[in-house]
């Protein structure tokens, strides 16, 4: 019996989801055929179909949502666990630094994992549509970068522009953290340290410059 097929509890779309991200971890978007996902996931395709009517592009759509999701629900629960500060700075770099730490996650890794690979690259999931979540999510994280760049107006700070280096920053992290051997692994002070020095370093580089050069809005 497959891994998927074991949980009983879950919702037959939910099963589907889960079943071919396990297969997309491990032999990539190639490998996820309709025959292959209704077998881990312990339904027939005919049943697959039912929810998925456009059979694997829409499962593999709902695959890099469904990551982005559970992102999102846990950004939002470790919020009510730790409340905004008071300094923008600060919120702005725990938020981030959380997405490095999402690699010691074992319930969220493997949804990190997805949707950090195909972060900003769904159509190589035969994806063709946008991601709620993943738009849900960047907002987010735009939203701390506003906040910052108002409470230091000494600065035209770009908060897209902003979001986009931090976000890359946290993505190579976590990388870094699930995959580089011990040598290479730094503390988590080490990544709140560098999203630090990165923000700060934006706010002069874009105090000397035009901000609207970097980057440039949805």
């Amino acid at each position: 019996m497959s891994k998927s097929s074991s949980v009983d509890n879950r919702d037959l779309p939910t099963r589907i989801v889960h079943a071919a991200r396990e297969i997309l971890l491990e032999g990539g978007p190639r490998d996820v055929k309709s025959a292959r996902v209704a077998e881990v996931a312990g339904v027939s395709q005919t049943t697959m179909f039912k929810y998925f009517d456009e059979g694997v592009a829409d499962v593999l759509t709902a695959t890099y949502d469904s990551a982005w999701g559970e992102i999102n629900d846990f950004l939002m629960l470790r919020s009510f666990e730790h409340p905004s500060s008071g300094d923008p700075l600060m919120d702005l770099v725990s938020e981030v630094a959380a997405l490095g730490d999402l690699a010691d996650d074992p319930r969220l890794k493997d949804a990190a994992q997805v949707a950090f690979i195909y972060f900003r690259r769904p159509l190589l999931l035969g994806a063709d549509v946008a991601s709620p979540n993943q738009e849900r999510f960047e907002n987010r994280i735009e939203r701390l970068c506003e906040r910052y760049s108002a409470a230091a107006p000494d600065s035209d700070v770009d908060p897209v522009a902003l979001r986009q280096l931090l976000v890359n920053f946290a993505v190579s992290w976590f990388f870094l953290h699930l995959f580089g051997d011990e040598a290479s692994r730094l503390t988590e002070e080490d990544l709140r340290q560098g999203v630090r020095n990165l923000v700060r370093g934006f706010k002069a580089t874009v105090t000397e410059a035009d901000s609207t050069q970097l980057g440039s809005r949805r």
